[in-house]
């Protein structure tokens, strides 16, 4: 009862107080937050996470990384992908890649553990 009473007491002065402008924070999104909201928007939950177990083995999502072994580089670690290439855009062709194909990040990850690569 005690709680329900501070509750109310809390509402009502917030419902009462002065309101003050405040200027609106900037929000910056992260490449890993960028890749979920992408991956999340076109196939779900499932996907991302998958798509988050991959690129962690390939990169731990360091846009800089570099394969000894290859050309590939990057978050996804494609191919002959140019140096200067901005992380989300890094994130947008990875994506295009898997849709293109393994159809999802899921059956890319499965190709991964059975290759040791996508």
């Amino acid at each position: 009862m005690k709680k329900l009473i501070v509750l109310a007491l809390a509402f009502v002065l917030l419902l009462f107080a002065p309101q003050e402008i405040k200027e609106p924070k900037l929000y910056v999104e992260s490449v890993e937050q960028y890749a979920k909201r992408t991956t999340v928007a076109t196939w779900n939950t499932v996907e991302w996470h998958c798509l988050h177990i991959l690129w962690h083995r390939e990169s731990r999502w360091n846009p800089e990384a570099k394969n000894k072994r290859s050309s590939a580089r990057g978050i996804p670690q494609l191919l002959k992908m140019a140096a200067d290439t901005e992380p989300k855009d890094q994130v947008d062709l990875g994506l295009k890649y898997i849709k293109h194909r393994y159809e999802t990040p899921c059956e890319a990850l499965r190709h991964h553990f059975r290759k040791g690569w996508y």
